[in-house]
């Protein structure tokens, strides 16, 4: 669009003019248009679409990378969000696992607490609880009871020990019972822990479902852990690859608009071609050219020759070492001479004067 407005820019004025625009009006529209093509003006056109077509090849590699790495970020994406989404299955899960994790801790003191209780006293009284009943019941009964026969009532220290062993056998029996008390409890919180486990391992099972049901979705997702760390990397290269795409972008921008300028250039100049206008360096512009060395088109040497710039151009480059030499030189400035002049000869005064 910026082409096409300068060209009908560059076009205006009476038409008498040559080149990009005529007189008066073709003057206005080649300086406002000036800063956009001045680098252009000196260049053959087959040099310009030399230039047009390596920035064609340089956008369409740009836009190949571009659509490529897009596409693969889009792939990225689609597997982080799978994989953000079996995340937060498996927090879930992690989170019901840590308060498992924390019950079994919780009942082992427990449990130990329950088991050294029943070791211990199980270390001074070996016995099982049923024996040591059964003979507390038959030594409550010999001595509570009378016998028939009076002549086999025990004598005084016969009974004082009979009482001794019963109420030892009275203590024995509460230890006993709490012995038994610990272990029923041991047992209870034993199998209380196996749950516990077998839920674990539930939840683990369930883990790896969904991590196989995760993967068989994305096969990417086979490589890689089902974690927030994993997610962190993933939204990293995310980002990262999001950079360089707005590089691309800014390149391939930069390449459209050298191309239209380009572009505008060769249709302005092939329209003023075509009607007969064409658009030539000045004279004086070859001439500075080739007395600094630059390189000269055919048309251009040419032109220089039929013009006898040649010995122009002799002649500035004489004039070139002069000017320096007087630059490095400044002439002196010279000092006057008085010289002795005689005078005119004078009417003599008169001794009346």
């Amino acid at each position: 669009m910026s082409g096409e407005g300068d060209k009908k820019r560059t076009r205006g004025g009476s038409g008498g003019g040559r080149g990009r625009g005529g007189s008066g009006g073709g003057k206005k529209g080649r300086r406002q248009d000036s800063n956009l093509f001045d680098d252009l003006d000196g260049i053959e056109s087959h040099v310009v679409r030399e230039r047009l077509a390596r920035h064609r090849t340089s956008l369409r590699a740009t836009e190949q990378q571009h659509d490529s790495l897009q596409s693969e970020r889009k792939a990225l994406i689609s597997t982080v969000q799978l994989l953000r989404e079996a995340v937060g299955k498996s927090s879930g899960i992690s989170r019901e696992r840590g308060k498992l994790l924390k019950e079994l801790r919780d009942r082992r003191k427990r449990v130990d607490q329950q088991r050294n209780i029943r070791d211990s006293i199980n270390e001074r009284i070996a016995p099982p609880s049923a024996w040591i009943d059964s003979l507390l019941k038959k030594t409550y009964k010999r001595l509570t009871v009378l016998p028939d026969d009076l002549l086999k009532m025990p004598n005084l220290p016969t009974e004082i020990k009979q009482f001794s062993f019963l109420f030892e056998l009275q203590q024995m029996h509460t230890q006993k019972n709490l012995s038994d008390a610990a272990h029923d409890e041991y047992v209870k919180l034993m199998r209380k822990q196996q749950k516990t486990i077998d839920e674990l391992d539930a939840l683990k099972d369930e883990r790896e479902q969904i991590a196989s049901d995760t993967t068989s979705e994305d096969p990417r997702l086979k490589e890689m852990k089902v974690n927030r760390k994993e997610e962190k990397q993933l939204n990293e290269r995310i980002g990262s690859m999001l950079d360089t795409i707005l590089a691309q972008r800014d390149e391939m921008k930069g390449h459209r608009r050298e191309i239209g300028r380009l572009e505008a250039f060769l249709r302005i100049r092939t329209d003023s071609e075509r009607k007969g206008y064409t658009e030539q360096p000045r004279l004086e512009d070859i001439q500075q050219r080739a007395a600094t060395g630059g390189t000269l088109s055919f048309e251009e040497l040419s032109r220089l020759i039929s013009s006898g710039g040649l010995s122009d151009l002799d002649s500035r480059k004489k004039e070139e070492p002069s000017r320096t030499a007087r630059r490095a030189n400044p002439p002196k400035t010279k000092r006057r001479k008085a010289k002795a002049r005689r005078g005119k000869p004078g009417r003599q005064k008169s001794p009346q004067d």
